[in-house]
């Protein structure tokens, strides 16, 4: 079985058999349906335009959780470009030194954080070397709009992207900045570890997964943009007054390198330590005394019974 070794590599597995399945479900005062067809297509028209139309590309993204953002996020991992993901809820001042320290010339961002981006380019950047792309309609100079960069990647042909190599990227060049801090990362951590959180936690096939909290961390990523790939689910962009939390893969806690979630009816432990990730089921009649001897070797003791949680360094394959 050939393994998957990149971002591209899965989006193209995804496209490949899940082609004709809903990869996504808008459904914010209206539905709309978009298949895995159509969602590399955008995937890739977006990156054919980057590609095409920014230089020295060092591109930031505004925490969002919307489809736009993710086809945003996984095109320019495509293209191996410095992508930071910047966490809405940190202050003007940081996120514009977040900007500075990476040098970044290019901002994606929606209309919620609009006020909070034009002020950082009026006040503290070179505006000729920051470019301004607004997921939403109706902007003026200097704002890009996405719709109409996306739609120009749909028809260029000279800047294809389908000779890049797929090969293991081991340049930590994926950022997240957020109130924790930034941690850098590069795209086998994710991939890998959507790889093992899904088969440790029995993920089950065919199913939706619902989509309403801001995409600022290392485990909301895995879990609601580079899992769904692996395993063909239905992301449902929808309101929170509408949300079904019965099938859905629920990040109920985190910490810098840790998470608990819940999926179906049980809890886990994730852990990310840069190096492996670690998955292991929490029992509810687990008491406290023993939940205090849990070490960062990740050793549980566990219905009486220790057992310790082995590094696994396997790799996705498809």
């Amino acid at each position: 079985m050939k393994q998957i070794l990149t971002v591209k590599g899965l989006v193209d597995f995804a496209y490949n058999k899940y082609k004709s399945k809903n990869a996504a479900t808008i459904d914010k005062g209206y539905i709309k349906d978009i298949n895995y067809f159509n969602y590399r297509f955008d995937i890739y028209s977006l990156a054919r335009a980057i590609n095409s139309k920014i230089k020295n590309k060092r591109i930031a993204i505004i925490s969002e959780s919307r489809y736009e953002f993710f086809v945003t996020y996984l095109a320019n991992i495509m293209l191996r470009n410095t992508i930071i993901v910047i966490d809405s809820n940190l202050s003007q001042n940081s996120i514009t030194k977040i900007i500075k320290k990476y040098n970044i010339n290019t901002i994606f961002f929606s209309k919620t954080n609009k006020s909070k981006i034009l002020e950082i380019f009026k006040n503290n950047i070179k505006k000729k070397n920051l470019n301004l792309v607004n997921f939403d309609s109706n902007n003026k100079f200097p704002i890009i709009e996405y719709e109409k960069l996306i739609n120009l990647g749909r028809y260029i042909e000279d800047y294809s992207i389908d000779n890049i190599a797929d090969i293991e990227e081991k340049n930590k060049n994926i950022v997240i900045a957020n109130l924790e801090g930034i941690r850098e990362y590069n795209q086998q951590d994710f991939i890998i570890s959507a790889y093992i959180i899904g088969k440790k936690i029995k993920l089950k096939k065919k199913k939706s997964i619902q989509e309403n909290t801001n995409i600022n961390t290392f485990y909301k990523i895995v879990i609601k943009i580079i899992l769904p790939l692996l395993y063909g689910l239905n992301i449902r962009f929808i309101a929170e007054e509408n949300q079904n939390s019965n099938n859905n893969i629920e990040i109920i806690e985190e910490e810098k390198n840790k998470a608990i979630v819940y999926y179906r009816g049980n809890k886990y432990i994730i852990q990310n330590s840069n190096i492996d990730t670690y998955v292991v089921r929490i029992e509810d009649n687990l008491l406290k005394k023993e939940n205090k001897k849990e070490s960062p070797n990740f050793i549980l003791i566990r219905t009486n019974k220790r057992e310790k949680i082995r590094s696994n360094n396997k790799r996705a394959t498809i």
